[in-house]
């Protein structure tokens, strides 16, 4: 019990993490314009962005230990390679991270107007890493962990398929975009996390039935 309840604080901090992260008004322009105008809003919202950013990328770190829990949890060979890739995922997305974090935030306050040429190829490289991630990798391994928890019922069944709404919510993006938002997946892992970490109501056990033999 002590496991299961440990592995559903590691999916709901995975999911809250990137969910406070992403929930600033004065971030969401930035997450939809293109690259050349949301280099020009950044200066002016620095903070917000840089706050944003370090959340995500504790999200992430968090949601890779919350994963190897459910991993142990499920015990199955395809739950072990779902977290292959979900590892994989998480690896491409922290460097994605890591790159607008560093690279753009000093394109956007010390470049200013003259960014260099060689930025906007290593920001659409960053770009390919955020989409491979979520739109092959990510959301296959929810889609492989979801399957797992409904067939194996070490969770609430039902929570399977939250997370195979989260992965197919992901695969349905990139196959429609292109690019996709990320929050199929916070939501899928906040709420599998909060629901396990509410204890299951087990039947209580009968008492055995004593045998009254009488001797003649």
């Amino acid at each position: 019990m002590r496991t299961v309840r440990g592995t559903g604080a590691l999916l709901l901090l995975a999911g809250l993490l990137p969910i406070a992260g992403v929930v600033n008004p004065r971030l969401w322009d930035l997450f939809t314009a293109s690259p050349r105008h949301a280099l020009a809003l950044l200066p002016d919202r620095l903070g917000a962005w840089q706050t944003g950013m370090w959340l995500l990328m504790a999200g992430t770190a968090v949601s890779i230990a919350a994963t190897a829990a459910l991993t142990r949890l499920l015990d199955t060979t395809p739950a072990r390679c779902a977290l292959a890739l979900f590892t994989t995922g998480s690896a491409l997305l922290l460097v994605s991270y890591s790159f607008d974090l560093s690279v753009s935030t000093w394109a956007a306050r010390d470049a200013g107007a003259h960014v260099p040429g060689w930025y906007w190829p290593l920001n659409s490289w960053s770009a390919s890493l955020f989409a491979g991630s979520y739109g092959l990798l990510t959301s296959t391994a929810l889609l492989v962990y979801g399957g797992e928890v409904v067939r194996t019922r070490v969770l609430r069944r039902w929570t399977g398929w939250v997370l195979v709404g989260g992965g197919a919510g992901l695969l349905a993006q990139f196959a429609a975009f292109g690019s996709e938002a990320p929050a199929p997946q916070f939501v899928a892992l906040a709420v599998v996390g909060a629901v396990t970490l509410v204890p299951r109501n087990e039947p209580a056990p009968r008492p055995a039935r004593t045998r009254i033999t009488t001797h003649v």
